[in-house]
């Protein structure tokens, strides 16, 4: 007997660069008639309905770009998307900023088999998916946020990301498709902000450990 689809399926298109890891994902989430799952050629070919929002399933691991620059991105497609980020283990803090650079939730691969599904029902409800205490510094952070002089803006995030992985400003601005002199403009806002020198202050161990706990606006 089939199933019986419902009249407002939540639209769900899962993001992985890993094509079997897609295949999975897809699956899981079809065993489930609430759920209608929709390609990303689709999305990109035919936009999304202000009255049909869209929830996100972010493979973080087979991503070869930084998480906040393909969140960046996919807003654009629309302001009420949701995002789901799946990834190895994080700690409460990498799961902070996460929320800070714009997913609404985070789920372990070790909990994909058993909690996919209702993890992407919460987020489409317009909850958060993560552990308490993840959500308590989340909120904390957002507070303190504005007053905050050495916090970073999204753009910068993006920017310090490529930074850490050692690209040229002239391959940042490719990358991101914006002007050299601008990305020169904000390298030097996000080194005031950090009180170093220099990029190469970014690759220190101390320094390292201050990032993992930087604030974005």
């Amino acid at each position: 007997m089939a199933r019986e689809v419902p009249k407002n399926p939540i639209l769900v298109s899962v993001l992985s660069e890993n094509c079997l890891v897609s295949a999975y994902l897809v699956g899981l989430l079809r065993q489930d008639a609430s759920f209608r799952t929709v390609s990303m050629d689709a999305v990109q070919r035919h936009g999304v309905r202000a009255n049909a929002p869209l929830t996100f399933v972010i493979d973080a691991s087979t991503l070869a770009s930084p998480v906040g620059h393909c969140l960046r991105q996919l807003r654009q497609l629309s302001r009420s998307c949701r995002f789901l980020i799946l990834d190895e283990e994080r700690n409460n803090e990498e799961a902070v900023r996460l929320l800070l650079s714009g997913a609404h939730g985070f789920l372990p691969h070790s909990q994909v088999g058993m909690r996919l599904g209702r993890a992407v029902r919460f987020i489409a409800n317009g909850h958060f998916w993560v552990a308490p205490g993840v959500f308590e510094s989340y909120l904390t952070q957002m507070r303190k946020g504005s007053n905050d002089a050495r916090q970073v803006t999204p753009r910068e995030s993006e920017i310090l990301d490529l930074l850490r992985l050692r690209l040229s400003n002239k391959e940042i601005a490719e990358y991101l498709r914006i002007r050299v002199s601008t990305v020169k403009f904000h390298v030097t806002h996000i080194l005031s902000k950090l009180q170093i020198s220099s990029r190469q202050d970014l690759f220190t161990d101390d320094f390292r450990g201050f990032l993992n706990k930087l604030p974005l606006t």
